[in-house]
């Protein structure tokens, strides 16, 4: 499971269960997908998967767990 989060826009929080299905799902639901954007501990948890085309942006100042999506309108 993964939880949304209300106060940002395409702010996403993983819990313990949280999956690559998950994720997959999550982007499912958008058109246009430019990255995800999480710090290097949180990408260990997405395993060795490729979303592709969709790819992984590192930026070490986003908390553990937490990931963004960058998307076009």
């Amino acid at each position: 499971m993964i939880i949304k989060d209300e106060t940002r826009k395409n702010k996403y929080i993983l819990t313990d269960t949280s999956n690559v299905d998950d994720i997959r799902k999550i982007c499912d639901g958008y058109e246009h997908i430019k990255c995800l954007i999480c710090n290097s501990r949180t990408v260990k948890r997405f395993g060795n998967h490729d979303f592709n085309p969709v790819s992984v942006t590192i930026n070490n100042k986003i908390e553990d767990n937490v990931f963004y999506l960058n998307s076009i309108s």
